[in-house]
């Protein structure tokens, strides 16, 4: 079952990433911006619940990391945000320190993902609240829209590696299974 929702979730995102990069779906950046926060959140909602208790750390981070870049997506569409400056600056830093405090609870024993949380959070908060840190939320939030021109081919990548470790771990079982019986 798992096995089927991986390999669904993957041809569905390598589809909508082919049909935006080629603009054969021409939205306008509302819409768009909508469209790929409904997709990471999608995406984070299938596979978080799949990957907390498993030793894929990198699919734990990743679908944690793009269910709240979906819900960071989302809410400037939803509310009215007057001052923006800072706002994805101190978002990018806030989500990577959840995803880094999910990867600490998933697995108590790794310490370091609990001190790199901890850091990019107190980081994210102090960018927010500190006035004279404006020349690095400028610099973050340039990277952050940067983003948005390249999530197209995000999208592709995201689910290509969803197929190829799949593809690979069907591969390692069925050449370790011969091996082993001679």
């Amino acid at each position: 079952m798992k096995k089927k929702i991986f390999v669904i979730l993957a041809i569905i995102l390598i589809a909508l990433g082919i049909f935006y990069f080629l603009n054969i779906i021409l939205f306008n950046h509302t819409i768009s911006s909508i469209t790929l926060s409904l997709i990471f959140l999608i995406y984070g909602i299938i596979a978080y619940p799949l990957s907390f208790g498993s030793s894929n750390k990198i699919m734990l981070f990743t679908s944690t990391l793009l269910f709240l870049i979906g819900i960071e997506l989302m809410l400037p569409e939803l509310f009215v945000i007057k001052i923006y400056t800072g706002f994805i600056a101190t978002s990018m830093l806030l989500i990577l320190g959840a995803a880094f405090l999910i990867l600490f609870l998933s697995d108590r024993t790794g310490k370091t993902f609990l001190s790199v949380s901890i850091i990019f959070i107190l980081l994210g908060l102090l960018i927010s609240h500190i006035d004279s840190l404006w020349w690095l939320a400028t610099y973050l939030d340039r990277i952050g829209l940067l983003f948005i021109d390249v999530w197209p081919v995000i999208i592709v990548i995201l689910g290509t590696s969803i197929l190829i470790t799949k593809d690979d771990k069907k591969t390692l079982a069925s050449n370790s299974s011969p091996q082993e019986n001679e």
